[in-house]
């Protein structure tokens, strides 16, 4: 691999899904693309979610959300705009 490649960011949402969410950074861990960087953004779960997953994952970060759902398509929608492509004008 060359330093030519691309990083990238994998962003997932979880929600009182822990297992799911478990289960999909295992897979991630598999990837053999390595210019690669994890990030949970959970939604105020409720059942333990945030302890198990920054348990089980020490080095991804895990970005907790006290928005309720009524108010998560909003802060999701702030934070795509702000995040934008080298050389972009964003959103």
């Amino acid at each position: 691999m060359t330093s030519t490649e691309p990083s990238v960011c994998i962003i997932t949402l979880n929600w009182n899904r822990c297992q799911d969410t478990l289960e999909f950074l295992e897979s991630c861990r598999q990837l053999t693309y390595l210019r690669h960087t994890l990030i949970v953004v959970d939604n105020a779960s409720s059942d333990g979610s945030v302890a198990a997953i920054a348990a089980a994952s020490v080095s991804t970060p895990v970005l907790v959300s006290a928005c309720t759902k009524a108010t998560a398509a909003t802060s999701l929608f702030a934070f795509s705009a702000s995040v934008t492509a080298p050389g972009s004008t964003g959103v």
